[in-house]
Parts: structure tokens; sequence; C-alpha cells
């Protein structure tokens, strides 16, 4: 489970950093797949790292620092 969390928090953190770059006009390409689509894609992996969470709380399993960044993101 810690490896899970560990890699599910890095590539929500890559996506959260991409999308962060396109709201501001900072992306150096396009995306093919609609914001939109990308944007509940980081959700539901938000969602999934807290269920993690969780279940780690009631099994007593130390996940470590990392944390994931809930933080509204303005993807217009």
């Amino acid at each position: 489970m810690r490896v899970e969390y560990r890699e599910l928090t890095a590539r929500a953190g890559r996506l959260r950093d991409m999308l962060q770059r396109y709201a501001d006009g900072t992306l150096d390409f396009e995306p093919t797949c609609p914001i939109s689509l990308l944007s509940r894609q980081l959700d539901v992996m938000d969602e999934y790292a807290l269920i993690l969470r969780r279940r780690a709380n009631i099994e007593h399993i130390s996940l470590g620092e990392q944390r994931i960044d809930t933080a509204t993101r303005d993807t217009r």
C-alpha cells in the first residue's frame, strides 16, 4: 500500500502541476485530452488517495509525510 500511495501521489502531483501550468498559460504544449477530462482524472486520483489514507489509518500503516494537495485549481 505504501508504494501504491507514493506512486499515486507522485502522478497526481505531476498532473496537478500540468493543469496549473495550463491554467496559468505557461504549459508548453496543448493537451490532446480535454482539460475537463484531465481535471476529472485528478479528482478521482485525489479521492483514491483519500481512500488509501483511510485504509492505512484503519490498518495502522504509516504512509509517511507525503500528502495530496486538494486545493481548488482553476482550469479555465
